[in-house]
């Protein structure tokens, strides 16, 4: 709900088709998608047993990003809880904050520039 109290992002829609499949399907589902960036968001957690996004599931997420990116998208991992990285465009966070999209805006820009991102920015009529 931060992020797209400063962007707009697509109400419902956030499959992506990719070029093999995927657990089966022929596309894969990212949390959050921004689509005028080609920038897809997962947000990953522990869970409750602290053992979800690890193991053969971070092999998964390795997955389904690789294949994404293989389609001209971007993927942000904000990964919470103890996660640690999985590359450059992860961001380890202790939880949501506005902070966090700050840092998930940055990303964006550091990956496909800053006049994309100005250009996603909802703005007050009166600016």
């Amino acid at each position: 709900m931060l992020l797209g109290e400063r962007i707009a992002l697509p109400h419902r829609v956030n499959a992506i088709r990719i070029n093999r499949t995927f657990y089966g399907k022929p596309e894969v589902w990212p949390d959050i998608i921004i689509p005028a960036v080609n920038v897809a968001i997962e947000y990953d957690s522990p869970g409750r047993d602290k053992t979800a996004h690890r193991g053969l599931k971070e092999v998964s997420d390795r997955e389904k990003d690789a294949a994404l990116e293989e389609v001209g998208w971007a993927v942000i991992r904000v990964r919470a809880d103890g996660l640690e990285s999985l590359g450059p465009h992860s961001i380890v966070t202790a939880g949501v904050t506005d902070a966090l999209v700050d840092e998930i805006l940055t990303m964006v820009a550091e990956i496909r520039g800053a006049a994309a991102v100005a250009a996603l920015l909802n703005r007050d009529p009166g600016d």
